[in-house]
Order: structure tokens, then sequence, then C-alpha cells
């Protein structure tokens, strides 16, 4: 039985990509416009995940990581994640095989993770006047890792739903799986036709379709990429939050009262706060489920098991707090602009009696 394999790996690159200035610099590749609407078998065909901008596939031909010679095809989402999916198949006709399968792809994780910066590389030089914020030496990207394993028919063999489970763990043959954890696995199975199935684990999917179940594959990558994002969004505002303590213990020790110290501060929280905001909400906004149906059970679920609603309360509660934050040293600015305004009225009055001392009226 050949097992097909899709390695997903998705980088940060910017806060924004145009992909209209991107599909004219990348024209010599030939790039193409993804699906808008993410759907599997079936009806209607308007229902399912439905992206709010269609992203765009640049294919990269075939590479080899490891021992794996893989089809590449690099998709770019505008909200500045592009997606590298190395797709391979191997013939794996017993369960012990599509477990040692799976512990090779896992060993190779590293490998793919610098195939996937490289490829990206490669491609950024053609992308400046797209990507935006543009970096000409960036740091080491954010990536987030994701395996499908699409088998075209289910294991003919007695422990089938344990095989899987090992599969879907990462565990070897030789270590027994409790019959509990193999019994909630299938129990988490969502299927559209009798001989499908779909088991989705927080880095791992097991897809069984004899049609390639591409556009389940598809969703992975697609909730994959909302990870990233707010992973990015949660470590961006976690290092805004230790620098602007860092400022406001500063500004403390300022001694101006007529030009505050906290004012610098207070903007740039602010600004920080809302352009974060800004950016998760149009992350946000950038996929809306239509219906109930089978595609969007599989949304669900994936988005369940990368805990998507977790990360994005998480950002949502830190752009709360620099927004509190600014507030309070907005306070704080208009309370020493309050006490240098009321020391300037004593001093006034000061100066007026002294005048009236010295020079007292005839």
């Amino acid at each position: 039985m050949d097992v097909s394999v899709h390695v997903l790996r998705q980088i940060d690159v910017a806060d924004s990509i145009d992909l209209t200035l991107l599909s004219g610099a990348l024209r010599e590749l030939e790039p193409t416009r993804g699906a808008a609407v993410v759907r599997g078998p079936e009806r209607p065909t308007g229902a399912g995940v439905v992206l709010r901008n269609e992203p765009l596939d640049v294919r990269m031909g075939q590479r080899t990581v490891g021992a794996f010679s893989s089809a590449v095809r690099l998709r770019v989402f505008d909200f500045g994640v592009v997606g590298v999916r190395f797709t391979f198949s191997s013939s794996t006709p017993t369960a012990a095989a599509l477990i040692e399968l799976a512990a090779r792809v896992s060993a190779q994780s590293s490998a793919f993770d610098r195939e996937a910066r490289t490829l990206w590389k490669e491609l950024s030089v053609h992308a400046r006047d797209a990507v935006s914020p543009w970096e000409e030496a960036p740091a080491a990207p954010l990536v987030e890792d994701y395996t499908v394993f699409v088998l075209p028919k289910a294991l003919d063999v007695e422990d089938a739903e344990d095989a899987l489970a090992h599969v879907l763990f990462d565990e070897p043959a030789g270590r027994r799986l409790s019959r509990s954890l193999v019994k909630e696995v299938g129990r988490r199975a969502i299927r559209y036709y009798e001989e499908d199935l779909v088991i989705v684990d927080y880095d791992t999917a097991i897809l069984i379709d004899e049609t390639g179940g591409a556009p389940l594959v598809d969703i992975f990558e697609i909730a994959s990429a909302q990870l990233l994002e707010f992973r990015y969004y949660d470590a961006l505002l976690g290092r805004a939050l230790g620098a602007l303590a860092s400022d406001v213990r500063q500004a403390r020790t300022a001694a101006s009262l007529i030009r505050s110290p906290y004012s610098r501060v207070s903007r740039r929280a602010a600004s920080l706060a809302l352009e974060v905001s800004e950016l998760n909400d149009r992350l946000e906004r950038a996929i809306t489920l239509v219906g109930d149906n089978y595609t969007v059970q599989v949304y669900r679920e994936a988005s369940l098991r990368f805990r998507l609603a977790e990360a994005g309360n998480a950002v949502r509660e830190k752009i709360g707090m620099i927004g509190r934050a600014a507030d309070v040293v907005g306070r704080e600015v208009q309370t020493r602009r309050d006490t240098a305004l009321e020391l300037l009225v004593v001093f006034l009055i000061f100066l007026e009696i002294l005048i009236a001392i010295k020079w007292p009226a005839h």
C-alpha cells in the first residue's frame, strides 16, 4: 500500500504580503491562486472553510530532504505566513512499516525546517516590494510544523487502531500504548463515507481517503498557519510587556516635571496595542466557517487540538494588558502635569506675596 506523506512547515515572514505584487514578481515560476473555499466531498458547494483572500501557490519542483525526495509547493497567505509543503509517497504494506515510516519522518524534522527556510530565502529575493515590513537580514523566522499521513484504505490488520495511535503519537512499535488511549483515538475519528477516516492530534494527522484528501490537508495547513501567527503575536506582546515595564521603571527615576518622561512610553504602548490588535483582528477575519459540514468539522477538530481558542485568548489578554498599561501611564502623565501646574500656581502666589511685601501699595 502506498502512503502519501505531507510534511508541512509554516514560516512567519511578515505582517502582511501583497499577493498581487508577489504574483507579478514570481511570474517566471508560474504561480497560481489557491481555492477560496476549502471543502471535501460534501455538498453544498458553498459550504466549508472560506478564506477571505485566495492564497498564492508556487511549485518549487523536487527537493531531497534526508532519504525523502519530495515535491515541494509553497503557499503564501496574505497575513504574512508562507506554508511549505513537502509531499512524497512510500510503500508501506504492513502496520509495522507505517509506524517505522512515521519514525523516519520525525527524525528528519530539523532537516525539513532548514529546507523550508532555505526555500523561502530563495524566493524572498523577489518579494521585497510585496512583503511588509521587509527585513534585509531577518532573524531565524518562527516555524510551525505538522505532518499528515494519507492512506488510500484502512489497514487490514486486527490491531489497526493501535497502529494508527502509534503513528499519531510517534511511538515505536515496541512500546505498548494503553487501551484507553487507543480507544480514545478511535472515538475522536471523523468520517464522511464509511471507508473514510480523519484522526487529528497536535502535530500529526492521519487520513484514510482513496482520493488523496487534498482539501483536508489544506485545512491543516490553514489551521497551522493561524497557530503560528498567534504564537508570533504572543511572543511579540510578551517582549513588549517586559520592555514596557523596564521603560516605566526608568521613567520613574526622571526628575522632569515640565516634560514628562512617561509621555513617550504611553504613546508607544498605545500604538503597539492598536497595531497588534488590528493584525490579530485581520487574522481572525481571514477565515470564515460556512455551514457545519464534514470539512468544517475537521477544521474545528484541528482548532481544538491546536488550542487555537486559547492561543487567541492569550493574545487578546496581552493586548488588553498593554492597553491598560498605556492608560495607567497616560494617567501618570496627566498627574505629573497637574502637579507641575499646581506648583506653578503656588510659585505665582508666592511671587505675588513677595512683591506685595517688598513693594507695598501706597
